[in-house]
């Protein structure tokens, strides 16, 4: 009996022992190697004990490793039994030594020889484990001044590209709830990776609207945070934007902010949600909707051929953009009379500053009448390089004289317009075609049943539509006789949306073949007036099988909303310019002959075009050439804002000015 209970006792010790291994085991590398370092010591140290009380015969001390007062000093003993762990080497110098040493050095060397072997495998293993958590994504990011991208989709590489362009020297970290070499490859297969883009952008897995997340990326230290709508891989609304208002309500208490809020900027994928955002943010945060951009550019590049090479051009931070500056100079100066006091930069507006207790308001008023007073409260709105926006009152003198009456110019006169495809976009086109045409009709062809197409847009339109006529259709509008009765009514414009109706994972490829299929159609059997085609497209490599498309405009989704992102990341006080310009309501950017302005044969500058189109109340800011020096007709328009207003100009009559007007 008395066995067997100091046998359970051995047991039990021998089990909470392993126990207590398994535990320092499984804390990690370090605590292995903290385990590994003391067995080493304690393995030292036997032999150090062993020599130093004399244990061995006297004959030893003529042995050569040996030395004759290694029993004496416990620094030689410890020196004997250490070099024997560490060196194998120096078993070799125990020749002659009695059996006693030989077996106890060759198993101290034996011992020292497995710990070496261990050690080198943990620091091994160490070095694998924080390269894989460096794949992973999970170690912290110790910056200051960086801009930091939250949430990941379809536009995050476009993004990622354009933030580098504005980010000087700063490090561009991202955060997102995906494996970090699905985002490397998507990020390689959008953007061409230099190495000064692989050495800046900054890699992490996690979930963002978990707090410990984001400290682990240093939020309250950003200069900047883009917030971007999960993946659109889902058809409800809410899923895709939940993520980005919860990060709308966590940043909007300022409580979190250790120094300056950074600028934020949020991007919502549905239109729906849009109020929902700026409730969750409280107006503090602007916040851009990708479907709502696209759905405005779009029908506004189908009134007016061409015009997405300007909208691209002006956001693009690479050249002109918009700023707005508090100017002094222009205190009481009428708004006339600055048009052409910028050198290379255009006015196009002022803007009103409200603050209020919780937020700033900014009320723009683009193309204020001539005589609009300038008060010192105003900023004024301009289209310039940060470079050329310096004010010089006493410029050059510009002709004044009245405008040229020309043609009329009327973009609403379409009467109808073909949409092949079907997306959450849809909504906003619609609702914008029925501010702009007056008793037009919207044909819409998908392969969505026609009576769910019309309970979708009962429940999504905005407002009931009261000036234009939408008949729904579902056919497949790949096949050749589909397209060809639709286009035997002679629309005036064909957009083809990025299409959800179907059932390919890669809407592209119906756009693609679409345009394919269009064009041989317009090619081949010709019509009275060809209608302007336009197409949104979603993944940005699918452009370079596009480039032979002559006369087919392409509105690049990520390209538009992640210049957009950046330019208000950058300047978060022209988001209320941007809706302004894009608003139905409100002044707009059109294309117009330049003979409106100039009798035929005369010679003039731009800043004559300037001074003379604001006697109609209008601002002309660039120009867009469709031909070049030789007159020879561009493949792709040439566009050019704020040219020198002081050389004389020379346009041929295909070129066109781009106008600011009601």
């Amino acid at each position: 009996m008395v066995g067997l209970h100091w046998f359970n006792v051995m047991k039990k010790i021998l089990h909470r022992s392993q126990y207590r291994l398994d535990r320092i085991l499984s804390k990690g590398v370090m605590a292995q190697l903290g385990l590994l370092a003391l067995f080493a010591f304690v393995t030292v140290s036997i032999g150090m004990t062993v020599m130093f009380f004399g244990l061995f015969d006297p004959e030893n001390a003529s042995v050569e490793s040996i030395h004759h007062k290694s029993h004496e000093d416990i620094a030689d003993a410890f020196w004997w039994s250490l070099t024997h762990a560490l060196d194998p080497g120096t078993f070799v110098s125990n020749y002659g030594a009695s059996w006693q040493v030989m077996l106890f050095a060759f198993s101290l060397t034996i011992i020292g020889m497995a710990l070496f072997g261990a050690f080198i495998g943990l620091v091994s293993a160490g070095i694998h484990e924080r390269l894989r958590l460096l794949d992973q994504g999970i170690g912290p990011v110790v910056e200051e001044g960086h801009i930091l991208l939250l949430g990941w989709n379809n536009l995050a590489p476009a993004v990622i590209s354009r933030l580098v362009d504005i980010a000087g020297d700063a490090r561009l970290v991202v955060l997102a709830d995906r494996d970090i070499e699905e985002m490397r490859h998507d990020l390689r297969m959008s953007v061409e990776i230099d190495r000064n883009l692989a050495r800046r952008v900054i890699f992490r897995q996690g979930n963002v609207v978990a707090d410990h997340e984001l400290e682990r990326v240093s939020y309250q230290k950003a200069s900047r945070i883009i917030v971007l709508s999960n993946e659109r891989s889902s058809l409800d609304a809410t899923a895709n934007d939940i993520d980005a208002i919860k990060l709308l309500l966590m940043f909007a208490d300022n409580r979190r902010w250790l120094e300056t809020k950074p600028h934020i900027v949020a991007e919502i994928s549905d239109v729906s949600n849009f109020e929902i955002a700026n409730l969750a943010g409280k107006y503090q945060v602007p916040v851009v909707t990708s479907a709502d951009l696209i759905s405005r550019i779009m029908v506004q590049c189908s009134r007016q051929p061409d015009l997405s090479a300007v909208y691209f051009e002006l956001f693009s931070a690479s050249s002109n953009r918009l700023l707005m500056e508090h100017i002094p100079e222009c205190t009481g100066m009428a708004f006339g009379s600055i048009l052409n006091a910028f050198g290379r930069a255009t006015p196009i507006g002022v803007c009103d500053i409200l603050e209020l207790e919780d937020r700033v308001v900014y009320i723009p008023d683009l193309n204020p009448p001539a005589d609009h007073i300038i008060e010192e409260h105003e900023k004024i709105i301009l289209i310039a390089s940060e470079t050329e926006a310096e004010f010089t009152p006493n410029g050059t003198a510009f002709d004044g004289l009245a405008p040229v009456p020309g043609e009329a110019f009327d973009l609403d006169r379409m009467k109808q317009v073909l949409i092949l495809g079907w997306n959450r976009n849809i909504y906003t086109s619609l609702q914008l075609y029925d501010d702009y045409m007056a008793g037009g009709e919207v044909v819409v062809v998908s392969s969505l049943d026609e009576n769910e197409a019309r309970t979708l847009l009962d429940e999504n339109l905005p407002k009931p539509l009261v000036n234009i006529s939408v008949r729904v259709a579902q056919e497949n509008y790949l096949k050749r006789a589909v397209l060809e009765r639709y286009l035997a009514d002679s629309p005036d414009a064909v957009v083809i949306l990025s299409d959800d109706s179907g059932d390919t994972e890669n809407p592209d490829s119906r756009v693609i073949m679409a345009m394919v299929l269009l064009q041989w159609i317009l090619e081949t059997h010709g019509m009275d007036a060809d209608p302007h085609v336009i197409a949104e497209i979603l993944d940005r490599s699918s452009t370079h099988s596009l480039e032979f498309f002559q006369g087919f405009e392409m509105v690049v989704t990520p390209d538009i909303v992640s210049l957009m992102l950046a330019h208000i990341a950058r300047r978060n006080d022209i988001r209320t310019v941007v809706t302004e310009l894009l608003s139905p309501n409100g002044q707009e950017i059109y294309l117009k002959p330049f003979d409106r302005y100039v009798a035929e044969g005369e010679a003039f500058r731009f800043g004559d075009l300037v001074t003379r189109a604001k006697q109609n109340d209008e601002i002309v800011w660039g120009v867009v050439r469709m031909t070049g020096p030789d007159g020879e007709k561009l493949d792709n328009c040439d566009v050019q804002i704020n040219p020198d207003r002081t050389e004389p100009i020379a346009l041929s009559q295909h070129d066109r000015l781009i106008v600011l007007s009601r």
